[in-house]
């Protein structure tokens, strides 16, 4: 087996093991299947916070004991005493802290619970609150007339959202987008236990998207990898025929099998979690039936582009052709070519009339990926000429 085999055998296995493997993600979900290391991470990391707060408790009554009560009855002191070293123990961990005495707030390290809500929920020592728009984790500790507060923050959660309100949990709990909390026996989901081996919440992963994007990102590579591979082979098979009418009339069924494949792809279902992407989406493209999304658009330019390739530097006319025949495919080489350039002309005005892409360059932050993904189409369809 010579090298030209191997390497053609190599690429038409590797297009097919893409391609599939592209297709069968869709019967995988990362999101499900990490759903118990996710639910053991969120309580540890929780655990953890815990830990921490009882850290701080410790280090705030160290301090007030140090403290006369007498000169304790300026708020001011408690700031001072304090403020720089609770806020460094505090900062960027979704925590924060508070010290109540004789029901005033006398002490706090952050403003995410008004002083009211807080006063409010006295009676919940411990557990679970929802205060804030925000899911909240109150640990107390009661340090003679004074009362230690701590709120761990576990998740936003707005009426609505937009850029600027986002239901999202805290940074370090790594919880996907869409999860929610639940409470009470009759919930389901994944249970998390805190420190003392209590039930805090149940995390529930039904409503979250059923694929992650670094999956739907792969497949969508692995897609079209399996596409310019096999393009690929195409090429190299075409090219290592060595006598020119066998040459050409590969050329002529290549030509006959990338339209039918292309027609084939144009029609078929495409996987969830592809299908769910943006260039699928007919929103941000959508011309005509045979071109509904910028992803088959894209499919088909690659079809054209190598289909141009191959013939460029393939095709070749036998030494004694026939002269007039010789004009003849001239004459419908260059009616092909007009019309291809009007096509091309077409699909310039269609990307910008039928598509909510920006081409306006002067606009600079309305340029997205798919404004180069248009160019890349565009340059493709060129260059095919």
């Amino acid at each position: 087996m010579n090298k030209g085999m191997i390497r053609n055998t190599g690429l038409l296995a590797a297009a097919i093991v893409c391609f599939l493997i592209s297709l069968l993600l869709e019967h995988f979900s990362f999101y499900n299947l990490a759903e118990n290391g996710i639910a053991r991470r969120f309580q540890e990391t929780l655990q953890d916070k815990e830990h921490h707060t009882y850290a701080l408790f410790d280090e705030m009554e160290e301090v007030l004991a140090r403290v006369n009560k007498d000169s304790m009855a300026d708020p001011g002191q408690y700031f001072t005493l304090l403020h720089s070293q609770m806020n460094e123990g505090t900062s960027g961990k979704g925590l924060d802290l508070f010290i109540v005495r004789d029901d005033t707030l006398r002490f706090w390290t952050g403003n995410a619970v008004s002083a009211e809500t807080l006063l409010a929920n006295e009676r919940e020592r411990d557990g679970m609150v929802f205060a804030g728009n925000s899911w909240l984790l109150k640990r107390e500790r009661k340090v003679g007339d004074c009362r230690l507060i701590s709120l761990i923050l576990i998740k936003h959660e707005y009426q609505y959202e937009n850029r600027f309100l986002r239901n999202d949990f805290q940074a370090d709990f790594h919880v996907p987008a869409g999860t929610l909390i639940m409470q009470g026996s009759d919930q389901t989901g994944r249970t998390i236990l805190d420190s003392w081996q209590q039930e805090v919440c149940k995390l529930d992963f039904s409503q979250i998207p059923p694929y992650s994007p670094f999956q739907s990102y792969f497949s969508l590579f692995l897609f079209f990898a399996g596409i310019l591979l096999f393009l690929l082979y195409v090429r190299h098979l075409i090219k290592s025929i060595t006598d020119p009418v066998w040459k050409n009339t590969g050329i002529a069924m290549g030509a006959i099998i990338m339209i039918l494949l292309n027609a084939i792809m144009l029609k078929m279902a495409i996987p969830d979690q592809i299908g769910d992407l943006e260039i699928f989406n007919p929103v941000l493209f959508a011309a005509s039936n045979v071109f509904p999304t910028l992803a088959d658009l894209l499919i088909t330019t690659f079809f054209i582009f190598f289909l141009a390739y191959i013939f460029h530097a393939e095709f070749s006319l036998p030494d004694k052709f026939n002269r007039t025949a010789f004009r003849v495919l001239q004459v419908i080489f260059f009616i092909g070519l007009v019309f291809y350039f009007q096509f091309t002309i077409l699909l310039f005005r269609s990307l910008v009339v039928h598509s909510s892409i920006s081409f306006e360059t002067y606009r600079v932050l309305d340029i997205t990926v798919f404004t180069f993904l248009g160019l890349l189409i565009l340059a493709f369809h060129f260059t095919s000429r």
